[in-house]
């Protein structure tokens, strides 16, 4: 895998890779698959290696948990880099309602509100629900 290739491109290639043994009679089963996978991850994912390989036991693991786990830690990557901002800014304004604006909102809305749902009452009874 490449510096600056992602975790999509790296399987696309491997899994065509893959594929093609198959064809040729070759089957790799889910522990060779894993241990390939992390065999040519770079040195910027050491951390994530050491800890897939502690925690996990590669028999058990399913290679495509695997690969979710490895998007993942990707995309938490990118995040802290910088590349993809975590949350973006919006536009709000500020509202400072005054008090007899909002008791007569009350009011107007509880008979929104009272008509609104005899209306939608009428309608299930109507079509008999």
């Amino acid at each position: 895998m490449l510096e600056k290739e992602s975790i999509d491109e790296m399987l696309t290639h491997f899994i065509k890779i893959t594929n093609g043994l198959f064809l040729l009679g070759d089957f790799i089963d889910n522990d060779q698959k894993v241990r390939k996978v992390i065999r040519v991850l770079p040195k910027a994912w050491e951390v994530k290696v050491t800890t897939l390989e502690k925690l996990n036991n590669r028999e058990e693991m399913n290679f495509s948990r695997f690969i979710g786990n490895l998007k993942t830690y990707e995309m938490e990557m990118k995040v802290r880099e910088g590349r993809e901002p975590t949350n973006k800014k919006s536009i709000a304004f500020k509202v400072t309602p005054s008090i007899e604006y909002q008791e007569d909102l009350s009011e107007e809305g509880e008979e929104d509100f009272a008509t609104l749902f005899r209306k939608v009452r009428r309608m299930f009874y109507k079509k008999g629900r």
